[in-house]
């Protein structure tokens, strides 16, 4: 506890890294004495992390929304654009018809897509009253919540699985992540993460970054809707500098860059939820510091 009083990060952060590497070696050395005693006791094997924050919530209707969401704001389906055919993405997802028309009330509801009569479901143009009458439920407040949190524990394990990313990058790759970086509508950050991923081989990490993505997925209509050009505009620009010191074999600055992404994401979000839905509860969120 006494570490938890300092009050510089650094030292804060160098004493709780070297405590916990004493814990993991004394760990490892207890293993070791356990396999050198006991030789014939069975190694397991088979086991898999597992972790899932949704427990209890996921529901097949909550993820086709988040899925259609997160499609809404890459433009894969844009403003003007109908959605499939409710057999379409009953087939797709997997799930009946009832699944699905519950999905895309859900979506309605947050007001990114309106429903016509022997036509379909098409794309509009988010409708921000609509979100102010969401903010007024209690387990829509719930989820920004469990957004808000998602970001912060972004901000704190994205920049070690950044780092250790960072050299496994292949020339070829950077090469397409910066191809792929020139178009302004595109989710850099997004695009980062998924490449960030591909090179983390630790399981447990790759699978935390995993669901903590697909939490983070649920917020695009805060993150990205209500200010898309300008938040996805200073993201982008952020995401590219990040990639431009990694091209330069700065791995330290592409971590930090990366991290920041997120932190901007949440300092912002953290303010827009409290002062203009009125979600004051947020407020008490913390920002990690920067180290």
């Amino acid at each position: 506890m006494d570490i938890l009083k300092v009050n510089e990060p650094l030292t804060r952060y160098n004493q709780l890294s070297n405590m916990y590497q004493r814990l993991t070696d004394a760990i490892q050395n207890t293993l070791n004495y356990l396999s050198e005693t006991n030789p014939k006791c069975p190694a397991q094997t088979g086991l898999k992390f597992s972790w899932n924050p949704m427990r209890g919530q996921d529901y097949y209707y909550s993820k086709i929304i988040d899925d259609l969401n997160l499609k809404i704001g890459l433009g894969e389906y844009s403003v003007g654009m109908f959605l499939p055919y409710e057999k379409q993405l009953a087939k797709q997802y997997d799930v009946s018809i009832s699944t699905v028309r519950k999905a895309l009330s859900g979506l309605e509801q947050r007001g990114f897509v309106k429903t016509l009569n022997g036509k379909g479901t098409i794309v509009i143009k988010p409708d921000d009253t609509k979100l102010h009458q969401l903010a007024l439920n209690s387990r829509y407040v719930e989820k920004a919540q469990r957004y808000l949190h998602a970001l912060q524990l972004m901000v704190l394990i994205i920049r070690p699985a950044a780092l250790v990313a960072a050299p496994r990058f292949s020339r070829e790759e950077l090469d397409e992540l910066a191809d792929k970086f020139t178009s302004s509508d595109s989710i850099h950050l997004a695009d980062i993460l998924e490449s960030i991923m591909k090179h983390t081989t630790l399981e447990p990490l790759y699978v935390i970054l995993s669901k903590t993505n697909h939490l983070l997925e649920w917020g695009h209509h805060f993150a990205y809707y209500p200010s898309k050009k300008h938040t996805l505009s200073h993201l982008n620009k952020q995401v590219i500098l990040a990639l431009e010191q990694l091209r330069e074999g700065n791995a330290d600055s592409f971590a930090d860059g990366i991290a920041d992404c997120y932190r901007y994401n949440l300092v912002l979000m953290k303010k827009r939820m409290v002062e203009k839905y009125k979600f004051h509860n947020v407020a008490n969120i913390r920002v990690p510091e920067k180290y």
